[in-house]
């Protein structure tokens, strides 16, 4: 048996005491380390192995602790005891006054080696009876030991807010992340120093805290600083009542020790009551050239995310000038220029001129990209106007088979689609003409199949209809094919990673890397150069080999046992100093501690560990074994493990390669590339279960996959979340939001959630988080839970996931339904409330079917085809039309803004401003409470028009130190001549509004991106009597100016430090005229206010009439430093509102 050295210290109490300590003295089966019987494995702090017991120890330090606990005569009792061979062999106690510090010195000393009965010896810090001394020793290592080494100790975790506290939520469900510290006693780098922070649960919180457990795998080593450095806290979904809920997490320290409990209050407030949302009265959305009604019938309405731009097919020939093709085109309607274009003519000039009829579009949120389908099976688009073909490989070949359904998210420069072709990737896609889904980049034109095994193995049945997330990333569609997630077929596979999905230096999604120790800070990462090549080109993942202590650390992700035994492989290359550097494979089971693969029962069947590192320089893995040496170029290398008490099916496994360095000498490091496991799955994957008597690839089944279509994360949406079974009807048109975070799809499973008997098809809601479905809802049901007695379908949702409309056969969703017609609703997540469109121009209910309502990104507008003929007066074309409807939600918005928004003329009314004069302000929004930030608005002047603010602008609100208030303006003038920037400043402090704010006022030049050139820096006292004025001549370019409160800055989220209002005005140098072109950009900060005005606004003045474009930036834009829950207000001369968001 190796020989050790235990060291422990610890705050907490020991079971037993020494006898001279006052406790009666432990029984004799105790650790092979000699440590005495009863004392909990919560405080080992580090088992190091040697080959002989102590031969001698000497230890001298400083020993500082607090009173805490009465053991007898107001004293609070500790000691210091050496144990070896389950005897002490020195002793010393020590007390402090209850509530006092006191600082002893401790010297010992014990020769070693004596019976060598058990190896090692114990060097123990203990509290006689309750614990709760803050104990310090300095230094923690003896001043001379031989015969064995000595490793570190693990430190403990500080927390802010510390355990046992409240932790509030805002009312939009987000909470500050926990910092998390060292919290010392701490030293050393041994394989047990370490301190973990894992397996979070949320208990009590009900629908509240939809996220019930999340791993945020913190670990600290010695006295370094832990990785990650906070508790990032699941948002909380605020109810009708407010909710509270326990957070614990395990914190374990060392090896062996047994998990300490941390423990929170997390407070989720009640929601806001807010209205039910209301659909406005619709209007006739497409219209003839002449403005009539089509003379044929449209349908598959699409909206823009700002609702603005209707896209739709149509077999009418009189929407546009010169249709006379007879067939069914895609047009595009813009409803505040009042036009409407035929997109898909840019086909025309791409098929060779074939007869072709278009249908399917899809649009990007701001519709510079309109996909299609055309009757030849080939999918186009429009981008920028001008015409491509989607359905084509990177060469430009079109697909030999037919494609459709296409979806263009995010700035639509990826376009999704499905295919039955064969011949659009560079070789096969392996599975002939079976339909599957892929995405073209139209920057590259490349081509990627989505639809795939985890280990790249085609899909074994046809896929349909995708939709993803804004960045790609998140794609979800419905699916035949039984080997796209993990688990879902009777032979789960295993996990793959070959590092070429990410551009270096990222590390794929779920791997992480950490350097817990000083050194050049290279850590794990990837690359696609240097020698030896990847094993699988481009990528592999390599770390550097330093002459310095390091422990650099490559940590993969989450992996679940789905049976034993399982096997790891792996391509591994390594070049360090020999039996001084190595690499070490270790594994954590369940969330515990990091331990080598082979201390757990795993044995390697290739390649396995080299050397034995030295324990004379100090390396962190000193006396382990380890792959070190020169492997000659990658060596494959694969760990097998038969199943055991420590891992089994079921457990989750973290891999974590190791590579650590000595004191002295560097080498050239590792390389890791092909990563493959069997009967290693993601532990993300939730495993599923077929239901009973349904045949495997007969369902289709509403499917994710998330990590651009590589598959880090990819599962089943149509599942059921408490027994894992798949539904048990088809599940279709999925649905996702821009964030990833929500979607829709309907189903005819009857068992996806209890209680669906209605065997109709439903919609429902479901919501990722930690990369699993955390929750799923039916939302085709009243506001009571009844549900409908009639198939729902066709739903779409907003971009917050807050509302979803759908058609409806049901006629007990809302009230008085007796139209005996399908209807269109809109369903409120936050209020429960469901809404049919029942309005038409009798004030009666719509005479015929409505369908396909397609709700916009930002929630104001709702599309929908419809059969009824008293939806608008003189409808006689006896075909389904298009029409829109505005909705009113009363939702929270943190980034209102609106587009093309028609502004009125002001006319004789304002003279000095013919084509008007309008403010745009920026205040509290409808949710409950305030919550603090800094904001921007961007207020731009559509073409045509000159887009000149004449005179200039006026602008302020309120300041902080934490965010000045700011203009940003463009001069711009045909012969680009000088113009005269005239600045007249007032303000106040937040205490006072008849005191004096005091400023630093700047004027910045930005002549191109990145650039500034300060043109004036100044301080002032503002105040509301006197205006601070400035004049300056400056050369047309694009300026800001900036007022901020003088003093330390602050961090956003507390009050105001006052207001402040500026005029810039502008004229050429000599004569009137001038002004700033395109609109202007402001911001300040919103809070409380002090005085009861508006967090901010700026003022403009126009020469003629423009339609404007309004956007406020703050959360997310600005992150946590961004205020929420804004209004944005426009105004006219007289103050009216033309326009509230929302």
């Amino acid at each position: 048996m190796n020989r050790i050295l235990v060291i422990a210290l610890s705050s907490l109490m020991l079971v037993t005491a020494p006898s001279w300590a006052g406790g009666n003295h432990p029984a004799s089966n105790s650790p092979a380390a000699g440590m005495p019987d009863g004392t909990s494995a919560a405080f080992l702090s580090n088992v190091m192995s040697s080959e002989d017991d102590c031969g001698g120890v000497r230890y001298s330090a400083t020993l500082t602790f607090t009173g805490r606990i009465n053991d007898g005569n107001g004293l609070d009792l500790i000691w210091f005891t050496i144990y070896d061979d389950m005897q002490e062999k020195f002793g010393q106690a020590f007390s402090a006054p209850v509530g006092q510090t006191r600082v002893f010195s401790i010297f010992a000393e014990y020769p070693g080696g004596v019976g060598a009965a058990a190896p090692g010896v114990a060097i123990l810090v203990g509290d006689n009876r309750g614990g709760g001394n803050l104990i310090q020793i300095d230094p923690f290592f003896p001043g001379r030991i031989s015969g064995c080494s000595i490793g570190g100790t693990a430190p403990a975790l500080a927390f802010n807010p510390a355990s046992g506290l409240t932790i509030p939520y805002t009312s939009t469900g987000t909470a500050a992340p926990i910092a998390v510290s060292n919290g010392g006693g701490g030293s050393g780098s041994g394989p047990v120093a370490t301190t973990t922070l894992t397996a979070c649960t949320i208990s009590g919180g009900g629908a509240a805290f939809p996220t019930t457990s999340f791993n945020p795998a913190i670990s600290v080593i010695a006295n370094a600083s832990p990785s990650p450095g906070v508790i990032n806290l699941p948002n909380c979904v605020p109810q009708s009542v407010a909710v509270n809920a326990m957070l614990d997490c395990q914190e374990r320290r060392g090896v062996g020790g047994q998990p300490i409990v941390r423990r929170w209050t997390l407070a989720c407030p009640a929601g806001v009551v807010l209205p039910p949302p209301r659909i406005q009265q619709p209007s006739l959305a497409v219209v003839s050239v002449s403005g009539g009604f089509p003379d044929a019938g449209s349908g598959s309405p699409i909206l823009s995310r700002n609702g603005s731009k209707v896209i739709f097919n149509s077999d009418a020939g009189n929407l546009v000038s010169g249709d006379s093709n007879g067939r069914k085109d895609v047009f595009l309607r813009d409803r505040i220029a009042g036009t409407t274009t035929r997109v898909s003519a840019v086909a025309e000039a791409l098929n060779s001129g074939a007869q072709e009829s278009f249908n399917e579009p899809s649009v990007s949120p701001n519709a510079t990209t309109v996909a299609f389908t055309g009757s030849s099976g080939q999918v186009y688009a429009s981008v920028d106007g001008l015409g491509r073909r989607i359905s084509a490989s990177a060469s430009g070949t079109p697909g030999n088979g037919p494609s459709g359904r296409s979806a263009a998210p995010g700035d639509g420069k990826l376009v999704f689609f499905n295919s039955q072709a064969t011949n659009l990737l560079s070789g096969s896609d392996g599975n002939g003409n079976t339909q599957d889904i892929f995405v073209k980049d139209l920057n590259t034109e490349a081509v990627i199949l989505i639809s795939r095994g985890p280990n790249d193995e085609p899909a074994d049945g046809p896929s349909f209809a995708p939709s993803a997330s804004a960045d790609g990333q998140t794609i979800v569609f419905s699916t035949l094919a039984t080997n796209i997630v993990p688990g879902s077929s009777p032979n789960p596979g295993g996990f793959s990673e070959n590092f070429d999905a990410v551009t270096a230096p990222a590390l794929p999604v779920n791997w992480s890397a950490s350097s817990p120790f000083p050194g050049n800070g290279v850590r794990w990462q990837s690359t696609s150069s240097g020698t030896p090549a990847a094993n699988s080109p481009p990528n592999s993942v390599v770390v550097d080999e330093e002459d310095t202590i390091t422990d650099k650390l490559l940590i993969g992700p989450p992996l679940r046992v789905t049976a034993v035994p399982f096997t790891l492989s792996f391509q591994l290359y390594f070049n360090v100093e020999s039996t001084f550097d190595g690499v070490v494979l270790e594994v954590s089971v369940n969330g515990g501690s990091y331990m080598d693969v082979t201390a757990l029962g795993g044995t390697f069947t290739s390649n396995g560990y080299t050397g034995v590192i030295s324990q004379n320089f100090f390396s962190p893995i000193a006396g382990r074994n380890a792959w070190t040496g020169n492997s000659g170029g990658f060596v494959p290398v694969t760990l097998s493990h038969p199943g055991n008490a420590a891992i089994a099916t079921g457990s989750q496994l973290r891999f974590r390669w190791r590579m650590a360095t000595d004191s002295s000498v560097g080498g050239l490091g590792a390389r890791l590339d092909s990563v493959t496991a069997t009967n290693l799955v993601l532990a993300t994957v939730q495993q599923s279960t077929l239901p009973r008597g349904v045949k495997a690839g007969t369902i289709q089944q509403a499917t994710m996959m998330r990590g651009g279509g590589f598959g880090q994360s990819r599962f089943y949406l149509s599942r059921n979340l408490s027994s894992g079974e798949l539904g048990n009807g088809d599940s279709t048109n999925v649905k996702i939001t821009p964030d990833g975070r929500f979607g829709v799809f309907q189903s005819l499973a009857t068992n996806l959630i209890s209680g669906d008997t209605n065997g109709l098809s439903d919609i429902y809601r479901f919501e990722i988080a930690n990369n699993a479905v955390v929750s799923l809802e039916r939302v085709s049901v009243s506001k009571t839970g009844v549900q409908a007695n009639g198939a729902s379908r066709n739903a779409t949702i907003t971009d917050d996931g807050l509302f979803v409309t759908f058609e409806t056969d049901a006629t007990n969703l809302a009230d008085a339904d007796n139209n005996g017609a399908s209807d269109v609703m809109i369903k409120s997540l936050l209020t429960g409330d469901v809404i049919r469109q029942n309005s038409s121009s009798t004030g009666q209910e719509p005479n015929g079917p409505s369908t396909v309502p397609v709700v916009s990104g930002d929630g104001s507008t709702i599309v929908f085809g419809s059969g009824a003929t008293n939806l608008s007066p003189g409808d006689n074309n006896n075909a389904t039309d298009i029409f829109t409807a505005g909705l009113t939600t009363n939702a929270p918005r943190d980034e209102p803004g609106f587009e093309g928004f028609p502004l009125p003329f002001a006319g004789a009314a304002f003279p000095n401003c013919p084509g008007g004069y309008f403010v745009a302000a920026i205040d509290d929004g409808p949710g409950a409470g305030l919550t603090p930030g800094i904001f921007g608005l961007e207020l731009l002047l559509n073409p045509p028009g000159t887009q000149r603010l004449e005179g200039g602008l006026n602008f302020g609100g309120l300041v902080d130190g934490s965010q000045v208030a700011f203009a940003g303006f463009n001069f711009q003038n045909a012969a680009n001549e000088p113009q005269r920037l005239n600045l007249s400043m007032t303000g106040a402090p937040a205490s006072n509004q008849a005191g004096s704010l005091p400023v630093r006022i700047k004027v910045i030049r930005q002549p191109a991106a990145n650039v500034n050139e300060l043109i004036l820096e100044t301080t002032a006292s503002l105040n509301l009597a006197t205006p601070f004025t400035r004049s300056l001549e400056l050369t047309p370019a694009y300026y800001v100016v900036t007022v901020a409160p003088e003093g330390a800055a602050s961090v956003p989220g507390g009050a105001a430090d006052g207001e402040v209002f500026v005029s810039a005005t502008t004229q050429f140098v000599d004569r009137p005229g001038g002004g700033f072109f395109a609109g202007a950009v402001v911001g300040g900060y919103h809070a409380a206010h002090p005085f009861g005005g508006v967090s901010g606004f700026a003022a403009i003045c126009l020469g003629d009439q423009h339609s404007s474009t309004a956007r406020v930036l703050s959360a997310p834009t600005y992150g946590a430093s961004g205020a929420r829950d804004l209004r944005l207000r426009l105004l006219d001369f007289q103050g009216q509102t033309l326009i509230s968001i929302p």
